[in-house]
């Protein structure tokens, strides 16, 4: 019993620990995978940013599908070429412009 407790510990944390890094790493090769899919080349900064819409677009899709699994939703989410853009671009395409401030 003494030495089951330990390995009780360990194998926790390891499990824990191992699957927070793959859980990390997946947005980081599902980003690699969208730009070559969407033929998306960027300079250090803007892949920064990118990737951190890329995320952000990522988890809403991956939280909508789990509600889809679920039954509380009728239609799934996907990547398209637009998962990176910034709000400006989405604007841009849609003619949404802002009001003038006169």
């Amino acid at each position: 019993m003494k030495t089951f407790l330990p390995l009780l510990v360990v194998s926790f944390l390891f499990l824990h620990y191992s699957s927070s890094y793959a859980i990390e790493e997946m947005p980081e090769k599902k980003w690699q995978a969208y730009k070559l899919e969407h033929n998306k080349n960027y300079q250090e900064t803007e892949d920064v940013e990118r990737f951190e819409i890329f995320k952000k677009t990522l988890a809403t899709i991956e939280e909508h599908n789990a509600k889809y699994e679920k039954g509380e939703t009728t239609y799934k989410m996907g990547l398209n070429h637009m998962s990176d853009w910034k709000d400006e671009e989405k604007q841009g395409i849609l003619g949404l412009r802002k009001p003038s401030q006169n």
